[in-house]
């Protein structure tokens, strides 16, 4: 991601999975909050805080319609909020 040049105000609750490993089929479904979104990526604010390079399938709102796409992303950043309440996650678009 090329941080906040080229970068949108965006918001939307959305479903993602967590790949637990590499080649793995195992996963784990969790709900966050895209806070803001770009062309090299997205800010998501979760409860988890999810490590570095962790791949995430994200499955994005399309505007006007009732149905998703799912992308898969990595992990680049992660912040704790000042409360301790939350993390907000920099993904860099896979596909």
């Amino acid at each position: 991601m090329n941080g906040r040049e080229d970068r949108f105000s965006f918001s939307a609750k959305v479903k993602y999975d967590v790949c637990l490993s590499e080649g793995s089929t195992r996963i784990i479904p969790s709900i966050g909050e895209i806070e803001n979104i770009g062309p090299g990526g997205f800010c998501l604010v979760t409860e988890e805080a999810h490590p570095i390079g962790q791949v995430i399938r994200v499955h994005l709102p399309l505007p006007d319609v009732a149905v998703t796409t799912a992308t898969l992303t990595e992990v680049c950043w992660i912040h704790q909020s000042p409360d301790g309440g939350s993390y907000r996650a920099g993904l860099r678009y896979l596909l």
